[in-house]
């Protein structure tokens, strides 16, 4: 069977319906009509559910109708999964949320925390650090309740050691959230809190239970490498941490020191790469998982290892690097998008990244449903469709014109933010008009700087010498990135204001329908002049003869007469528009109801 990777639509269309859904529940207030709401769209995947099932039992040699009925179970059954799932976690987090929210907002109590992220540098004032994670208890006026509510913490400086996987007493304040993706803010007190008017001395923040072993080691480790970058230069300490551990090294509050890094020139360095649309380059992604696969795959091919355990030991490296890593959405989607292509390389088959990507999808909004509203996985996830989608005709058609490596790197941004470009907007509003170029500049430095800074990484704990070592030639990569990006930013043209509101929505979708209505035109010239059964040269011709061709003698006779000649069409032109709209169904028809599930 040919492997179809970007025609393959039988997921993708199930996957449009589950983060459709997510989003609609999640735009919809709480309220009794949205209950009576999710009870009617219940019955009513039920009832497509049943047609489905019908139509499957009905179809006994029509492969299109059986894939219709397929589709039709399998979308009903991922949509019904995912809205009971939300529906109920909304539900819990509504009780628990009211528990906490109403009951504690304003008062100061102590909150047991669990820790979800490691310890970054806070986005407010007045404070050293922010942790994300889960209010687990909380105790007020001598009684303990016990919640499960989503939560931001804010510490300062004497209160923030807190590691990832931890459990902690925070003493502090709750109050709504206005901006992030945690529901409510809790502010942790000084390191003396208060009861009453006479002070405690009970610190701000106490450990109940430390993190599993696991995690206490890669804590460790990540203290290493970030002790060893911050020996580096201004650009170093900042973009090589990013490019390894997917943050930033002035964002990460682990380590002996503190970076020495001057605040208007981390400003500049974070507006250069933002206005030039490189802030991708510091977030982990499929790249980092790319290049440890190829490097085991290498090694154990020519150990001679068979394909299962070669599988097992990819997988297991996956798992190790996205622990290693910063979380973030990112990681998610290419950790299940490699594991997704492990399993199908085990199993013996062909591995379709366009199947992968839209399995991922599938899965992540039906088991955890509030990643349809996340701006860091909707952004990863669009622009892995746009490179699968559109990469391989982009560069094909660039190839024609510019050097192989050259229109390799072009596609591959170009791609990436066909997509991802609203979302891009509605976070900035600007459009990044350099992004290609200088994306193209960077790609040699940037796979250097993340190998180095991954070995550095590993050996941190054990060698520090040879990991500066590591990290200073690493450097030197990123220094020439660096300079790229404030060279290319410094130009008034690097990037195009945008719109906002409604304006910058219609703008949008004017350059969107414009784009593709070029697209289609040229595509349908360029067809139909390949279905002309020879050409016809401008200016005179003999009757009956063409130079690259030949003519029936009545056709070429009228040459000239009228438009459709002389745009060199013939006067075939009104069948093969029949024809190429004929084919192109038939071509999406095929994609869409594929035979062999």
């Amino acid at each position: 069977m040919k492997n179809r990777t970007y025609k393959d639509f039988r997921l993708f269309f199930v996957a449009s319906c589950l983060w459709g859904t997510a989003l609609c529940c999640h735009l919809l207030p709480s309220s009794p009509v949205r209950a009576r709401v999710v009870i009617v769209a219940e019955g009513a995947l039920a009832l497509v559910f049943f047609f489905g099932l019908g139509i499957c039992c009905g179809a006994r040699e029509d492969s299109s109708r059986l894939s219709l009925g397929l589709y039709l179970i399998v979308g009903s059954l991922c949509v019904s999964c995912m809205v009971i799932n939300l529906s109920a976690r909304q539900a819990v987090d509504r009780a628990y949320g009211l528990e906490v929210g109403e009951s504690a907002i304003g008062k100061e109590a102590l909150f047991l925390l669990h820790a979800q992220t490691p310890a970054l540098t806070s986005d407010r004032r007045g404070f050293t650090c922010k942790i994300d994670g889960e209010v687990e208890a909380w105790q007020y006026g001598g009684s303990v309740l016990s919640v499960r509510q989503p939560i931001r913490a804010y510490a300062r400086s004497p209160s923030c050691p807190c590691e990832q996987g931890g459990y902690f007493w925070v003493r502090g304040t709750v109050s709504q959230a206005t901006y992030g993706k945690a529901p409510l803010w809790l502010t942790a007190s000084q390191a003396k809190a208060s009861s009453g008017e006479k002070s405690t001395g009970v610190p701000a923040t106490t450990r109940v239970r430390s993190p599993h072993r696991g995690l206490t080691v890669i804590h460790r480790m990540q203290e290493a490498f970030l002790d060893q970058s911050r020996r580096l230069s201004p650009q170093g300490q900042i973009l090589l941490p990013g490019l390894t551990l997917g943050v930033l090294g002035t964002d990460a509050v682990v380590g002996g020191s503190d970076p020495s890094v001057p605040q208007a020139y981390l400003s500049r360095v974070k507006d250069s790469y933002l206005n030039l649309g490189m802030m991708h380059l510091m977030a982990v992604s499929g790249s980092h998982f790319v290049l440890v696969s190829r490097l085991l795959g290498w090694i154990l091919v020519r150990c001679q290892w068979r394909r299962k355990a070669t599988g097992g030991i990819q997988a297991l490296a996956f798992c190790l690097l996205a622990v290693c890593m910063y979380p973030s959405d990112s990681v998610i989607r290419a950790l299940i998008m490699g594991l997704l292509a492990i399993l199908a390389l085990c199993r013996g088959r062909i591995s379709s990244s366009f199947a992968c990507l839209n399995l991922t999808v599938c899965l992540v909004l039906t088991f955890r449903p509030e990643f349809a509203w996340s701006y860091g996985f909707s952004l990863s996830v669009t622009a892995v469709y746009g490179i699968i989608l559109f990469h391989r005709p982009c560069s094909a058609f660039l190839s024609r014109r510019l050097p192989g490596w050259l229109a390799q790197g072009l596609s591959m941004t170009i791609c990436a933010q066909v997509l991802s470009l609203p979302i891009s907007l509605l976070m900035q509003p600007s459009l990044p008009l350099l992004s290609p170029i200088a994306n193209v500049m960077v790609a040699p430095f940037v796979e250097g700087a993340t190998i180095l800074g991954i070995a550095a990484f590993a050996i941190a704990w054990a060698a520090p010498r040879l990991a500066y070592a590591l990290l200073w030639l690493g450097s030197g990569c990123t220094q020439v990135m660096n300079q790229i990006s404030l060279w290319l930013a410094d130009r008034p043209w690097c990037s195009l204001p945008w719109p906002q509101g409604l304006a910058g929505v219609g703008a949008l979708f004017a350059s969107y329908a414009v784009i593709i209505l070029t697209y289609a035109v040229v595509k349908l010239f360029l067809a139909v002049k390949r279905s002309q059964t020879g050409t016809i040269e401008a200016g005179t011709v003999e009757t009956g003869t063409v130079k690259a061709g030949t003519v029936e003698p009545d056709a070429a006779a009228t040459v000239g007469s009228s438009w459709r000649e002389k745009l060199g069409m013939g006067t075939r032109f009104p069948k093969d528009i029949r024809e190429e709209v004929s084919w192109r169904w038939k071509e999406i028809k095929d994609a869409i109801f594929a035979g062999d599930w």
